[in-house]
């Protein structure tokens, strides 16, 4: 209920985290700004401080969701409803940056993990501009599903992750012709293997040795 809303929670989030998240978005904007203008896609370090934002933001959203309509809370009430707004454009940053890294470098835990929870944080999005009853709960209870359902299955991080990293492996062999017959062979002197090959594949005997 709105009469038991602490105001430690409403000044935190009021005059700290919006603040914060503000500084945020103008930086964020400002490098999608410059991607579009340079034409220049995004190395995958950006989806860090985007997922970062997202976390924080969403908190915030949380903590003053028995408020968010109070008229004399304008702030508040200005964010509430457009935070989700101004996070869909980074989602498309956010998306173009773990392509990137995914495409060629293939699937990890970590991208993973960065994929599935951008796509949760599209939905959320979508939900919240789009629905009536926004319903706080869908939130936790989405998150815990789909992490839940990431963690197991052939379809979960590890197991999938293992499975593209395999197949990344066994098409470089076969590439530099060090998988005949599915059988390891020394490289001979006229297989000269690139730097880039040889590199790629180092990093794919060190992830699954991990």
């Amino acid at each position: 209920p709105v009469q038991k809303f602490k105001p430690s929670i409403r000044i935190f989030v009021q005059y700290i985290l919006i603040p914060i998240l503000l500084i945020y978005i103008i930086i964020l904007y400002l490098y999608l700004f410059r991607i579009i203008i340079y034409n220049h896609i995004p190395s995958g370090w950006v989806c860090i401080p985007i997922l970062i934002f997202s976390i924080v933001g969403i908190l915030a959203y949380l903590l003053i969701y028995p408020i968010r309509l109070e008229a004399k809370h304008k702030k508040i009430q200005v964010y509430a409803k457009y935070f989700f707004y101004i996070l869909l454009p980074l989602l498309s940053l956010y998306f173009v940056a773990i392509v990137q890294r995914i495409l060629p470098y293939g699937i990890t835990e970590d991208r993973y993990l960065v994929l599935v929870l951008g796509i949760w944080l599209v939905i959320i999005s979508v939900y919240i501009i789009v629905s009536k009853k926004d319903n706080i709960v869908v939130i936790p209870v989405s998150l815990f599903l789909l992490l839940f359902i990431s963690a197991i299955g052939p379809w979960g991080m590890f197991q999938l992750s293992v499975q593209n990293q395999v197949r990344r492996l066994e098409f470089l062999l076969k590439k530099n012709h060090l998988l005949v017959n599915n059988k390891l062979v020394s490289p001979s002197e006229k297989n000269n293997i690139s730097e880039a090959n040889a590199n790629s594949i180092r990093s794919i005997l060190n992830y699954l040795n991990k």
